[in-house]
């Protein structure tokens, strides 16, 4: 598997998986872009066989009439990156669930194939 590299770029933290030339250009472009909102703060990999979707939701939604005030309720879907291989998915995966708390709702990380 390549090491994926974590970089930082306009407040938000990418997952780079790319070396040399496409590497440095993605950097390039990746500095440029305004277009995401810094407060989302996903992690992101571009690369060009996109095989693998990876995404965050919660598995619980609110519901004070419940026990713990939450029922089972699959959330949206909110993409962190594409992965090439499925060691990949699960990188960013594990990445991603190791920095982000779960929370009440457990919002967690996955991936599915494409």
């Amino acid at each position: 598997m390549t090491e994926c590299e974590e970089i930082f770029v306009n407040g938000l933290r990418w997952l780079i998986w790319l070396r040399g030339a496409d590497r440095a250009a993605m950097i390039r472009e990746l500095s440029a872009s305004l277009a995401i909102d810094p407060l989302i703060r996903v992690q992101t990999m571009v690369k060009s066989a996109r095989n693998f979707e990876v995404f965050h939701r919660t598995w619980w939604q609110k519901n004070p009439s419940w026990p713990d005030g939450r029922e089972p309720g699959v959330g949206r879907s909110i993409r962190i990156g594409w992965a090439e291989t499925e060691e990949q998915a699960r990188e960013m995966c594990r990445k991603w669930n190791s920095t982000h708390n779960p929370g009440h709702l457990s919002d967690k990380a996955e991936y599915t194939a494409n």
